[in-house]
């Protein structure tokens, strides 16, 4: 909602919502204000939710990563300056609370994977509409023919648009830097994972574009969402050049909604990426399993390269 704006009850509601989806309010309220004919105030309530965040610990087992822990402290209304008085405060998550910043730290040791990650992101930086995001972290895993261990941190700088045919496009920049090693290969791996054996540096800038009209973040029942992204990797020195593009777009439609407020909902998803210019195996595109193909095996869509036809990942998808 923007000054000057033509106030609609509808978006309201969606803005209602979109407020209480950052988990930082529990509730919120939109109310048009005054009886100047042609003109109204909106009156923005919300209140806070009492706790900061969530303490969430797990186990699970899954065909793409098997065995795995989880240990996540996700604290979503963040503030360095709220110390605890006492230690119940900290323990409780009724502490370092109040500013709308978003701190996690994550720790996932497991059989095949293993990740320990830092994020923060500030999302109204220097009282301007600009997000910060940063993160570092630590991923390590067994791949078929060799060992992929990853040390890397982003820093990334966005804001929401409100320039003619960008108006209400999401934009942001993105700097990843990232030490890869590669180790324990297989006796037959192919050259493709030969060619990248051992330790690199591998730096990239990463511009992107969303449109999001969709009416819920968490679980949308209508409406639609696209995004195109465009990477530069080698753009800060580092041992690799190459350009990869991407593409995403969702699209849904309530078919339903029963008495009790139900809803079946129709979605269509597509995606598709390139890469120009000549990719480590560990950056090329892979595809099935969880999140990806249902009935394939962890990236078992892939070209095949070596005596025992190991996945050496492709410079296109769709």
């Amino acid at each position: 909602l923007f000054p000057g704006d033509l106030f609609n009850l509808t978006e309201a509601k969606d803005a209602e919502r979109r407020l209480v989806e950052t988990q930082i309010f529990g509730k919120a309220g939109v109310t048009p204000q005054g009886d100047t004919p042609g003109v109204r105030d909106a009156l923005v309530n919300v209140e806070e939710a009492t706790k900061a965040g969530d303490f969430i610990f797990g186990v699970g087992v899954s065909s793409d990563s098997g065995l795995i822990g989880s240990i996540v402290l996700d604290i979503k209304n963040f503030s360095l300056r709220d110390w605890p008085r006492n230690f119940s405060e900290f323990v409780k998550l009724r502490s370092f609370h109040g500013a709308g910043q978003r701190l996690r730290l994550e720790a996932q040791p497991g059989t095949e994977v293993t990740r320990f990650r830092i994020d923060f992101v500030e999302p109204y930086l220097m009282d301007k509409p600009v997000r910060l995001g940063t993160s570092a972290y630590y991923f390590e895993r067994e791949r078929d023919s060799y060992d992929e261990r990853r040390i890397g941190a982003n820093v990334s700088l966005g804001k929401r648009l409100r320039w003619k045919f960008l108006e209400g496009w999401y934009g942001e920049v993105a700097f990843r830097v990232e030490a890869v090693s590669i180790s324990d290969l297989e006796l037959f791996a192919p050259r493709d994972v030969r060619d990248v054996e051992g330790d690199s540096f591998l730096t990239s800038v990463k511009a992107s574009l969303v449109r999001d009209r969709t009416d819920s973040r968490m679980v949308p029942t209508k409406g639609d969402r696209l995004s195109v992204s465009w990477e530069q990797a080698g753009a800060m020195g580092g041992d690799y050049l190459f350009s990869k593009l991407n593409a995403s777009y969702a699209w849904h439609k309530t078919l339903y909604t029963d008495v009790e407020d139900r809803k079946s909902v129709l979605t269509l998803r597509a995606s598709g990426g390139t890469i120009l210019g000549d990719a480590p195996v560990f950056e090329r595109f892979y595809g099935g399993g969880i999140g990806s193909m249902r009935g394939f095996e962890f990236r078992g869509i892939s070209p095949r390269a070596g005596l025992k036809d190991y996945r050496v990942g492709g410079d296109m998808m769709l």
